[in-house]
């Protein structure tokens, strides 16, 4: 196995096994993040295992204020396709729950 050919085994270990963050492996391996983002997007299974390790782990998301536009939060389509909201099933019902907020599919 040549240099290169570890490099990009290394990038791929660090995402989805060890879970570090394209940020953290750039600043690992001193590469730009986008050189991290293009070794992993050449990954034929990409989609797949970044699924997998979506799954394996809670989202943090940061909510930002700007005074000019309203606050939100982005969630990954595919988080609510497994309860079941979609295009056609839109209606959910939102819960705090002390520190957390629960979405879950209302049940029609």
């Amino acid at each position: 196995m040549n240099k290169k050919e570890e490099f990009k085994n290394r990038v791929n270990f660090s995402y989805y096994e060890e879970n570090l963050t394209q940020k953290e492996i750039s600043s690992l391996l001193n590469i730009s993040r986008q050189r991290v983002n293009a070794i992993l997007n050449a990954n034929s299974d990409h989609k797949l295992r970044k699924a997998r390790r979506v799954g394996k782990k809670a989202i943090n998301r940061k909510v930002q204020f700007h005074k000019s536009t309203t606050p939100t939060v982005a969630i990954p389509k595919d988080m609510f396709e497994r309860i079941g909201i979609n295009e056609e099933n839109r209606d959910a019902e939102i819960k705090i729950d002390g520190q957390s907020i629960v979405i879950k599919r209302k049940n029609k």
